[in-house]
């Protein structure tokens, strides 16, 4: 805020700046949209675009755009690049520099490929993706259970831990605003609209509540002598598995268990830590999940990167190593490992 304060001196525009910046996510990228915000505190969009573009050019570059591409585009403005090679790939080829297709690149800008990897080595990977990090006011935090467990022989109690979620209500400056007669029907439109979008998501949170108690009671019973025990091992479940049991969609209980964590007798772990996808050798062996993935990124880290394998030739591969693991799956792993595709990996 100080560089607004140094930049704005009208108290006008520092406060339709401050709110502005009040907008900006830990990355320091736009998360409202400027229409929302004229609407909400009756600005005038058209001054708030001034202010903006003029945000934009504080440091650190880059931050006050909507998305990736508009700030790698606003770094490179800021330092004065626009008529650069890199400007030109970004503005014009984006998607085709995000999949790796260098050859619509060197069509596109009619330059050559050596030119374009120099560009990109020596510019583009230079800039910053997270350009409002540095003054974020995130710190590093211990990890904060989402539910605890406790578990004796005869009783099972789980807690949801709802003094560490932030208390969500509805604001009633929102709702005064709907019987404020100097307010337009456009106005009066949008916050009804997104007091309805608000409510739903409070009844969504009750549900997720609920959905986690369930699934931890669940997991409780399934994983007895795991918890109870010093020793005890992990009966073999999936989500599927689970799913079943509760009659909720396998996709709910992914979501629900998400990022969450249960404080437990056997300390503090991922929810996600209890399910696995179980998979055969060709020898009919159960082997973990993660066993699958070892394989596979060794496979890639292994291959000729100017001939990066498909997904079709890692799932032979991995068969030869007496694992069996359909195309698909080895797709799914692949992104979830923030492995790119054969294109994206090719190397020209």
């Amino acid at each position: 805020m100080q560089q607004a304060k140094e930049t704005f001196e009208e108290q006008e525009d520092l406060e339709m700046a401050e709110e502005i910046i009040g907008n900006f996510d830990e990355s320091g990228f736009l998360q409202t949209p400027l229409e929302e915000i004229a609407l909400l505190n009756n600005f005038s969009e058209p001054h708030l675009k001034e202010l903006l573009c003029e945000i934009q050019t504080f440091d650190p570059y880059g931050v006050g755009a909507a998305t990736l591409q508009e700030s790698l585009l606003i770094q490179l403005r800021c330092r004065q690049m626009q008529d650069t090679l890199a400007y030109k790939i970004l503005e014009q080829h984006y998607e085709d520099l995000l999949h790796n297709r260098i050859p619509n690149i060197q069509k596109g800008l009619n330059v050559s490929v050596e030119a374009i990897q120099k560009a990109i080595e020596q510019e583009v990977s230079h800039l910053d993706l997270h350009p409002g990090t540095l003054y974020s006011k995130k710190i590093v935090q211990h990890i904060v259970p989402d539910v605890t467990l406790k578990l004796t022989e005869e009783t099972i109690e789980v807690i949801i831990n709802d003094e560490y979620l932030p208390t969500l209500r509805l604001n009633s400056r929102y709702m005064n605003m709907l019987n404020d007669r100097n307010l337009s029907k456009e106005t009066k439109d949008f916050v009804r609209n997104k007091l309805v979008s608000a409510k739903w998501l409070l009844k969504n949170l009750d549900q997720r509540n609920e959905t986690i108690h369930r699934i931890v009671m669940a997991l409780a019973k399934w994983q007895r002598d795991f918890f109870l025990n010093p020793d005890g091992k992990l009966t073999p479940l999936t989500m599927k598995v689970l799913a079943e049991e509760l009659d909720l969609h396998e996709s709910t209980i992914a979501r629900a268990v998400s990022n969450k964590y249960v404080d437990s007798p056997r300390g503090i772990l991922l929810l996600r830590y209890f399910f696995s996808n179980a998979y055969t050798t060709a020898e009919g062996q159960n082997i973990s999940s993660n066993t699958v993935r070892d394989a596979l990124k060794t496979i890639v880290d292994e291959e000729d990167k100017k001939k990066p394998l498909s997904d079709e030739a890692i799932s032979k591969l991995l068969q030869r190593r007496g694992i069996r693991c359909a195309r698909r799956t080895v797709a799914k792993y692949r992104t979830g490992m923030n492995i790119g595709s054969a294109k994206q990996r090719k190397q020209y």
